[in-house]
């Protein structure tokens, strides 16, 4: 690692050495991260820096600084800490006072003891996340970060069953720091949970009986509380030592930090101390896991990721070959683009058309609880059964999240889509609706059948109703819900005219039926090379983030195809239809990779939205052959 000091293996050393020399009086806090920061100027720099999304913990250094990909799935209550402690050497009787930051154990030399009631001791609070993979974060994703790394790497094997159940005796710190005499007391001074249910850090908190491993029984593996369903990875409790870090649920983020997998911290399962009277089994179990399963990662530096593309910069706005060779070849790669679509909706031109609009789409501002920039897209048809799962694939693979939903009454009736407080273990239960913003959720309807709603299912279907309408996710917290903000673009695939809400309904008319979709879609994706994919995934991620500039011509004469349509006939352009002109005119732009409409794109739109209100009215054409 070129130019890397003792600070990416030795990091805790280094911090003790940084605030040994800082100003009395000095924020220590920006004192580490000014250090840090200099040294991982660039992403260069970070590429250096294993990651835990792609190696399993037994292949990181403990207390070595490392990165973390992770969406903020919870957000513990605040935890108090040593942020400084006494200790004293056995050999002479000198005293100095060590730091207790970016560690769960208070830990001191073999030769020394700590004084944990010394009145020079500093206590402090620390936030601590409860993170997860990115959900839905696609294959392609996972593999090109992990191709970037400079560190070989193998495939993260954290969530197999051999991993989970790998010995905690396996995780070693610092070959040359010993925890004092009582070990439980050193653990237990330098992570204790604030009033009711915080992270217990190490908090001396026991982990119940069966979850730990230290007892006699069979362990049982703790719940990662995961968003979707399958999903694999390393959960990971995040502490966070900034106040104002304007962090909240649902964040992309990218955590370098101080891996911590002591494994005292899961070991206390008989021995109770006084903060664990207020908690029961469930919270304990909830927030303080065995480390080997859910390491803890010491915040240094955080960033949130705007996008989640491996293939572009992470500052979009700035000037980069990546950036201006995709904006060079936009009108190439989207004539690409809109064929690779045609061909997955069986050569309906006008789908795919539309279908990149909803690609490109996002929320870029609200008026009022209006979001200004979705598009929800209702395709409908015979020709969609059995095409949700192909063509969800065919999304997966040019962006970088999303999720399949059936829609069928079975999982209306027994899923909870939307989060919910789980007030005994005092942690948000996460539902398959708490996803990052950007994620792609593609919901099958062909999957519905005939029979009754239950109110588990009337809750779900509102769920879904609300997204995609206001962009919004009510979380239940028991004694009142509360409203969350989101940005997920809504693909609906039903035969008819959907029952959810949609920002626009297209009929499908394809040119011709395939006997077998799933042949149809393999040979497409067969004709695709791994250079053509890759810059159709940056095109798309360009475009969404490209900053749309209002033309007051253009803006001019939609007013005038306003008047003009309810000139004669009031009926034929409602507000709605007049927001979802807007709406298209600025995503068909930023589709060609332009920030300003011309007036053949004006021209384009509104013979699109001609073609759509015309087959919507029209009864269902016969498939050519």
């Amino acid at each position: 690692m070129p130019g890397v000091e003792n600070w990416a293996e030795k990091p805790l050393n280094i911090i003790q050495n940084i605030i040994d020399h800082l100003p009395s009086g000095s924020n220590e806090i920006s004192g580490v991260k000014d250090y840090f920061s200099k040294k991982l100027q660039g992403e260069e720099a970070l590429e250096w820096i294993p990651s835990i999304n792609s190696r399993a913990l037994h292949q990181v250094a403990a207390d070595s600084v490392v990165r973390y990909r992770c969406m903020v799935q919870d957000m513990f209550d605040p935890e108090l800490y040593l942020a400084r402690f006494k200790v004293t050497s056995r050999k002479n009787g000198e005293s100095a006072f060590r730091s207790g930051r970016y560690r769960d154990v208070a830990s001191c030399a073999p030769d020394e003891e700590i004084h944990m009631d010394d009145p020079g001791n500093v206590t402090c609070e620390r936030q601590t996340l409860y993170c997860v993979p990115v959900p839905g974060e696609a294959t392609w994703v996972k593999d090109l970060y992990t191709k970037q790394s400079r560190i070989p790497s193998t495939p993260s094997t954290s969530s197999s069953p051999a991993c989970r159940k790998r010995a905690r005796d396996d995780e070693t710190g610092d070959g040359d720091v010993h925890r004092g005499s009582n070990g439980s007391e050193c653990a237990a001074s330098n992570g204790h949970a604030g009033p009711r249910g915080g992270a217990a850090g190490t908090g001396g908190n026991p982990a119940p009986s069966g979850i730990a491993g230290g007892g006699g029984g069979a362990s049982q593996l703790p719940d990662l509380n995961f968003p979707l369903p399958g999903e694999q990875g390393t959960a990971c409790l995040v502490k966070v030592y900034e106040e104002d870090n304007g962090l909240k649920v649902n964040d992309v983020i990218e955590v370098v930090g101080i891996l911590s997998v002591d494994p005292s911290m899961a070991d206390f399962t008989n021995d109770q101390n006084e903060q664990d009277v207020t908690m029961t089994a469930a919270e304990r179990a909830a927030h303080t896991p065995p480390p080997s399963l859910v390491p803890r990662l010491h915040a240094v530096l955080i960033r949130k990721l705007a996008h989640n593309n491996p293939l572009l910069p992470h500052n979009l706005s700035a000037k980069h070959q990546a950036i201006e060779t995709i904006r060079s070849e936009a009108a190439t790669l989207r004539t690409q683009l809109l064929s690779v679509l045609e061909h997955a909706l069986c050569g309906d031109g006008l789908a795919a058309e539309f279908l990149l609009c909803h690609l490109v789409s996002n929320v870029y501002s609200w008026a009022d609880v209006m979001p200004l920039g979705k598009l929800a897209v209702n395709l409908s048809g015979p020709v969609t059964q059995g095409m949700a799962p192909l063509l969800q694939q065919l999304i997966a693979g040019l962006s970088t999240q999303s999720h399949l939903l059936p829609i069928s009454l079975n999982k209306m009736n027994s899923l909870c889509l939307s989060p919910h407080k789980d007030y005994e273990a005092n942690r948000l239960r996460s539902g398959q609706l708490q996803l990052s913003p950007g994620t792609h959720l593609v919901l099958d309807e062909t999957a519905l059948e005939n029979g009754q709603l239950q109110p588990q299912g009337v809750k779900n279907v509102t769920a879904l109703g609300n997204v995609i309408q206001w962009q919004k996710v009510t979380y239940d917290f028991n004694f009142h819900t509360q409203d969350f903000i989101t940005d997920l673009p809504v693909l609906v695939l039903s035969e008819g005219e959907s029952f959810l809400p949609k920002d626009l309904h297209l009929p499908l008319r394809p040119t011709s039926v395939p006997e077998d979709l799933q042949t149809h879609y393999a040979g497409m994706s067969a004709q695709m090379t791994e250079e053509v994919l890759n810059k159709l995934r940056a095109f798309i991620t360009v475009c969404r983030s490209t900053q749309y500039a209002v033309n007051e011509d253009i803006q001019k004469a939609l007013q005038e195809e306003f008047v003009t349509a309810r000139k004669d006939d009031p009926s034929a352009m409602s507000v709605n239809d007049f927001h979802r002109l807007l709406s298209l005119v600025r995503l068909l732009t930023l589709s060609h990779c332009q920030a300003e409409c011309t007036p053949q794109i004006l021209n384009r739109v509104l013979e699109m939205e001609r073609e759509r209100r015309s087959r919507t009215h029209a009864p269902p054409a016969a498939p050519a052959n």
